[in-house]
């Protein structure tokens, strides 16, 4: 979902159900969009993260690194995010219109993957029945704090990368 409104199925829907443009989707199922500066980025099952042009509907970048499907995007003015069913979380430059990333990693399935409000450091959940979170710098790539508690937003502060 994204402030113009919906994207399903290779279309993109205003908010109302009326569609405003048809879109050349991933080879697989889409599981995750976020929209950030006018961007739409977009996760898939075909293991790659796509950069769309909302006004035209045109692909503007596909970033390929992840070996499994890809369970989850985010994007800032700076960077975009991606976590995927390899156990790796990717950080891209958001300017790249090609694979370049920095891979940091779990050691099984990523579910999400979520920036701090400054974009500068990266929290991710990995794991099946027990949880493992993780917070990460996005500029060295190095693991800061890790959890097997899913922490509350009210105690933890994302821009320190503790708990309070």
């Amino acid at each position: 979902v994204s402030r113009a409104g919906i994207i399903c199925c290779g279309r993109m829907l205003r908010k109302d159900g009326a569609l405003v443009r048809r879109m050349k989707w991933h080879t697989n199922f889409v599981t995750s969009v976020c929209e950030s500066d006018g961007i739409i980025v977009s996760g898939s099952y075909d293991t790659t993260v796509k950069k769309w042009n909302p006004s035209t509907g045109e692909c503007v970048g596909t970033l390929e690194g992840h070996s499994r499907g890809v369970t989850s995007v985010d994007a800032n003015s700076r960077i975009i995010c991606s976590g995927s069913w390899d156990g790796t979380v990717r950080v891209w430059d958001a300017a790249a219109t090609a694979t370049e990333s920095k891979a940091v990693g779990h050691n099984i399935n990523v579910k999400w993957v979520r920036f701090n409000r400054e974009g500068d450091k990266l929290m991710s959940s990995a794991g099946v029945h027990n949880d493992e979170y993780c917070v990460w710098d996005c500029a060295t790539g190095d693991l800061v704090h890790t959890s097997k508690d899913e922490p509350s937003m009210e105690i933890f502060d994302m821009s320190t990368a503790r708990e309070r």
